[in-house]
């Protein structure tokens, strides 16, 4: 790092390996970070001008390519953009900018700055999920993301398209290989999802639906899906072994959601001994102390989700049974 004066600062980076730095970090990634930034601050004005790049990037030990950014901040104006490689071919590129990010007098951040954004991608796959998504495994199919909107942080202001063609994936927990997984949503204040069809082992699942975006007090103002499947295979593991017919409906709002429709257990098999307690890692003695303490008899009470809490509706659960089925214990 070089200082010169109190208005200068001018920092470089060569091969930075974050990797001991990652498990305090979310993702976790690895990698190894160019940087070099130079700042000038006035009075009432500062200049920014940052380039980086990092090569060998990893986030939750998934390896995601190079990522190339560079950050200026020039006559009250703020531009970012990044471009994340997989590979020779596919990538993902998003450009932001802003009038402002931080008040001139104090540099501290302003609450609503006002983001202007793209997001592109260019024949990327879908295994570009795995890192942010460990529940999936194996992923693999085309993606396509073109989204843009005046203000980042309105859901309200987006407009653009999102498709999956030929898609595969796993889900880990549930033992579950997914294919044929076509999706095409288009945004334009409504998220209308044209279509999502999966196929399973046994089965096919298709929902559509749309929600109504809002602003920032309220990014969602109402839904509606509904989802049919027939045969469709929820896990297929050793120990749950699941598979459903359905034409079931949500709609509603946040705070006051709606179910109907119908559900039929087609196959249905769960051994009850290899579903153990879950043991979660403490908390850190700082978060444990900063969080309000509750009464004894409060931390024994599950709390469910505000959404799970409002819903409301019926359903009707039909079970057929085969020859042979059986419950164990």
């Amino acid at each position: 790092m070089k200082k010169c004066g109190t208005r200068q600062l001018q920092l470089v980076a060569e091969q930075f390996d974050v990797a001991p730095f990652s498990d305090s970090i979310p993702l976790q990634p690895s990698g190894h970070v160019n940087l070099s930034l130079n700042l000038s601050a006035a009075q009432h004005d500062y200049d920014l001008s940052a380039r980086c790049s990092v090569t060998d990037l990893h986030l939750n030990n998934q390896p995601l390519g190079e990522l190339d950014g560079d950050l200026t901040h020039r006559d009250g104006r703020t531009d970012l953009n990044l471009r994340l490689r997989m590979d020779q071919a596919s990538a993902l590129v998003f450009n932001a900018r802003t009038d402002s990010l931080f008040r001139a007098d104090t540099f501290q951040p302003l609450q609503h700055p006002n983001i202007r954004f793209s997001l592109s991608s260019q024949s990327a796959q879908l295994n570009l999920l795995q890192p942010f998504v460990p529940a999936i495994q194996n992923a693999s199919g085309a993606l396509q993301i073109d989204l843009e909107s005046d203000d980042l942080m309105t859901p309200g202001e987006w407009n653009g398209r999102i498709q999956i063609e030929n898609g595969k994936l796993g889900l880990v927990s549930l033992n579950t290989p997914l294919k044929n997984i076509q999706l095409n949503a288009v945004v334009d204040s409504v998220l209308t999802l044209q279509r999502l069809h999966i196929q399973s082992p046994t089965g096919k699942l298709n929902l559509n639906g749309r929600v109504a975006l809002g602003d920032r007090a309220q990014p969602v103002r109402s839904f509606y899906f509904r989802t049919q499947s027939e045969q469709f295979s929820v896990s297929r593991g050793s120990d749950m072994d699941l598979t459903l017919d359905s034409d079931l409906i949500v709609e509603g709002t946040p705070d006051a959601p709606r179910f109907s429709g119908t559900l039929g257990v087609r196959k249905g098999r769960l051994i009850l001994q290899k579903h153990k307690a879950v043991q979660t890692r403490p908390d850190p003695l700082l978060v444990q102390t900063s969080e309000p303490q509750e009464s004894p008899g409060a931390a024994s009470r599950t709390r469910q989700p505000l959404f799970l809490q409002s819903l409301r509706g019926q359903t009707r659960i039909s079970i057929t049974a085969t020859p042979g089925s059986e419950a164990r214990t």
